[in-house]
């Protein structure tokens, strides 16, 4: 991690090819920070957030994104593997080719989400709220569902072959 671009974030809320790995950022309010081109691998980002964000091709694998408030935010070219967001609000959030697999985003709530063609191999979204979520081109096999909230959830060109949905209203 470089103290010096952690600075930078807090201070201008603007971060260009910055190295956050490993940063503490829990609780931190970045609302409508724009990151393009950061390192966040580990970062912990537990409770922070993150309304109204902008993150453009950002390393987020293994990310600790526990109860955060992204809503509104916008994530294209995210990596989220591994990461970890349970309990986290992407209410009304939009994400471009994105990489979730093996993530937990379990009881995360996707209210209103947009996500066009991503990636969800192995992820976790148990217990998560999917209400008018819209899904595009998206591989939804591997993807662990249960006991979601699924009310007007759009799955648009997405393949679910084999998918169950137990518990699912």
């Amino acid at each position: 991690m470089d103290a010096n671009a952690l600075q930078q974030l807090l201070s201008t809320r603007v971060l260009l090819k910055g190295d956050l790995s490993g940063a503490n950022l829990a609780g931190q309010d970045l609302s409508d920070c724009r990151l393009e081109d950061c390192d966040l691998s580990a970062a912990d980002l537990t409770g922070a957030s993150l309304q109204g964000a902008h993150w453009l091709r950002c390393n987020s694998r293994g990310a600790r994104l526990d109860g955060l408030s992204a809503k509104g935010a916008e994530f294209n070219g995210v990596d989220f593997t591994g990461a970890s967001a349970t309990k986290a609000d992407f209410a009304m959030s939009f994400f471009q080719a994105c990489d979730f697999s093996s993530a937990d985003f379990s009881g995360a709530s996707l209210v209103r989400a947009d996500c066009t063609e991503c990636r969800f191999a192995a992820t976790n979204l148990q217990n998560a709220d999917l209400t008018r979520c819209s899904v595009r081109a998206t591989d939804l096999k591997t993807v662990l569902f249960a006991n979601n909230r699924m009310e007007m959830t759009y799955l648009a060109n997405s393949d679910l072959s084999g998918q169950r949905f137990p518990g699912c209203d």
